[in-house]
């Protein structure tokens, strides 16, 4: 008797390694989107103070 496909088991086992991969991805991208707005608001901050310092030396 030869054996064709995969049992149970295997393809439940696959399932599971592909759920944890697919969790992991997931939180890595969030987390890479949050800190890239992290950086953007960071410039941002710096720019405004920038500015700032201009305006009150030109003043």
């Amino acid at each position: 008797m030869s054996k064709r496909g995969f049992s149970l088991i295997e393809l439940l086992v696959v399932i599971g390694i592909l759920g944890v991969l697919v969790a992991v991805g997931i939180f890595m991208y969030f987390e890479a989107v949050r800190q890239a707005k992290r950086t953007v608001h960071f410039y941002n901050i710096k720019l405004i103070k920038e500015a700032l310092e201009i305006y009150y030396l030109k003043k």
